[in-house]
C-alpha cells in the first residue's frame, strides 16, 4: 500500500497579537559604515505579503494581520565637515549611489557629527606650526544637509554617538531641529525615543551610547527600563547602539569587558 504524506498545515500568521510576547524587539548596532533591509515580516517579501493577507492565528473570518514593516539600518552618515570638506553641488548627490538600498519603511542611520553653523567646537585650536598628529575632530555639516539625508530615504537619525556633541548643547539643538525640519525624526537624547508609524503599526526607535548626551548604554537597568517604556507604546521597537574600539585591529566583539581610548 502505497504510503500516504500527513496533510500539511499551514502555520498560523503572525498578526499584531501583543499578549505575552509584548512588542517585538529587534537589535542593530551603529557603528562602521553598512546597509542592511530587514522585513519585519520575513526575509522574502513574499512570504511576508502572504502573512499580511492570512488572517491573525483567532482572529475571527474577515481580520487580517497587519502589513509588513520593511526597515534599513545604516551605519556612520556624515556628509563632509568644516575644514575637512564639503561634497560638490551642496552634497545632493552625495547619497545617491546608496538611494535604493535605503527603500523600507523604516530607515534608520546614525548621524556621526552636527548639523549646524553655531556653537564652540570641543577641540582646542591647532598650532599651525604643529607636526604632530591630529588627535580631536569635530564635525560640522550644513543644517540644509538635512534634507538630503530625507532625500535618500532616511526616516531616523541616532545622535547618541561621540560626535554628536562636537559643537555642544547649540550643536545638539540645532542638528535636532534640522532633521526635524526635514522630516526626519531625531532619536538618542537621553530617555527619549523616535516615534513612526507605519500602516498603523507603530514603531519605536531607541539609540544608546556610552555619552552623557545620549541614552546611557552602559547603565544596563536604566536601559531595559527605557525599553519596556517603549514597549508598552509601541508594537515594533528597534534598539541600537554605537560603542567599541575601531581600528584594523578591532574587527571583531571580544568576549567580555572591551576598553578603547
Amino acid at each position: 500500500m502505497p504510503h500516504r504524506p500527513p496533510p500539511r498545515r499551514r502555520p498560523p500568521a503572525r498578526g499584531r497579537r501583543r499578549g505575552r510576547l509584548g512588542a517585538a524587539v529587534l537589535v542593530a548596532a551603529t557603528g562602521a559604515g553598512f546597509v542592511l533591509g530587514w522585513n519585519a515580516a520575513g526575509a522574502d517579501p513574499r512570504t511576508a505579503a502572504r502573512a499580511a493577507d492570512a488572517p491573525a492565528d483567532g482572529a475571527a473570518s474577515g481580520d487580517k494581520a497587519p502589513a509588513p514593516v520593511t526597515f534599513a539600518f545604516a551605519g556612520d552618515v556624515m556628509l563632509g565637515a568644516d575644514g575637512y570638506g564639503l561634497p560638490p553641488d551642496g552634497g545632493a548627490g552625495a547619497l545617491a549611489p546608496v538611494r535604493r538600498l535605503l527603500r523600507a519603511d523604516v530607515s534608520v542611520g546614525n548621524l556621526e557629527g552636527t548639523l549646524t553653523q553655531r556653537g564652540a567646537s570641543k577641540c582646542p585650536a591647532r598650532d599651525p606650526a604643529a607636526t604632530g598628529p591630529v588627535t580631536c575632530y569635530a564635525f560640522r555639516t550644513p543644517p540644509s544637509y538635512a534634507a538630503h539625508l530625507a532625500a535618500a530615504g532616511f526616516t531616523v537619525m541616532s545622535q547618541a554617538n561621540n560626535h554628536a556633541n562636537d559643537y555642544g548643547a547649540t550643536g545638539l539643538d540645532d542638528t535636532r531641529a534640522a532633521l526635524t525640519a526635514a522630516g526626519i525624526v531625531p532619536t538618542g537624547a537621553p530617555g527619549t525615543w523616535a516615534t513612526q508609524r507605519v500602516r498603523g503599526t507603530r514603531v519605536a526607535v531607541l539609540a544608546f551610547a556610552p555619552y552623557p548626551w545620549s541614552n546611557p548604554l552602559t547603565d544596563i537597568a536604566a536601559a531595559q527600563a527605557l525599553v519596556r517604556r517603549a514597549g508598552a507604546r509601541a508594537d515594533i521597537v528597534v534598539v541600537t547602539m554605537h560603542a567599541g574600539a575601531e581600528g584594523a585591529a578591532a574587527a571583531s566583539t571580544p568576549h567580555g569587558a572591551e576598553t578603547y581610548l
